[in-house]
């Protein structure tokens, strides 16, 4: 029991370093206040460039990745991983250090599903690259790949129906975070990946 909620609580503090805009100061920019105002890897990549996008992508992938990784090594149940996932999710999203802001979860999400269910979330990245290469919309990809993950995990993964709360968790957390994107969607300001 103390085991889980520690990890869970390290889960949340790992989730909520912004690593994209701890990056972006280096170079004396705050990200929050260029591009889209987001803190992750298209925002990054956008203002200051590949540099600085790529250890934003495996960090944000990593911090949820490793919670559940690690509740499971200690022999914890798969509740307890689930949760450590969805904590790493929320304090990405919702940081305590940036006044409970944050992220959309997307890359988080993807590091917690890469753990708990690979081949599932193997397909729904390859529906994300699969729309971005149609649309060139990072958040209509992400959007429609994050849908589609409990989708896969349901057909793939049977017996995970723990797992699936937490996609369709996730998904609920993606969409909601993206209704500022979906609205410059509407007004054709929002821009399409490789464009500034």
């Amino acid at each position: 029991m103390i085991a889980g909620v520690v990890i869970c609580l390290l889960a949340y503090l790992l989730g909520s370093v912004p690593i994209g805009l701890l990056l972006a100061r280096l170079k004396g920019i705050d990200i929050r206040k260029v591009g889209s105002g987001n803190i992750g890897f298209t925002n990054v990549l956008r203002a200051v460039g590949w540099r600085y996008a790529i250890p934003t992508l495996i960090f944000d992938l990593g911090k949820g990745f490793f919670p559940p990784f690690f509740a499971l090594w200690f022999g914890l149940s798969e509740w307890v991983a689930i949760l450590a996932g969805l904590f790493a999710i929320c304090g990405h999203n919702w940081s305590i250090f940036l006044k409970a802001k944050g992220g959309k979860g997307v890359l988080t999400s993807c590091g917690v599903f890469l753990g708990l269910a690979p081949v599932p979330t193997l397909c729904a990245v390859g529906i994300f690259c699969l729309v971005l290469l149609l649309v060139r919309f990072v958040s209509v990809s992400s959007t429609i790949a994050t849908i589609s993950l409990p989708i896969f995990i349901f057909f793939i993964s049977r017996d995970s129906f723990s797992i699936l709360i937490l996609a369709l968790v996730s998904a609920i957390f993606v969409v909601v975070k993206h209704i500022p994107n979906f609205k410059r969607l509407m007004a054709g300001t929002e821009h399409k990946i490789g464009k500034r």
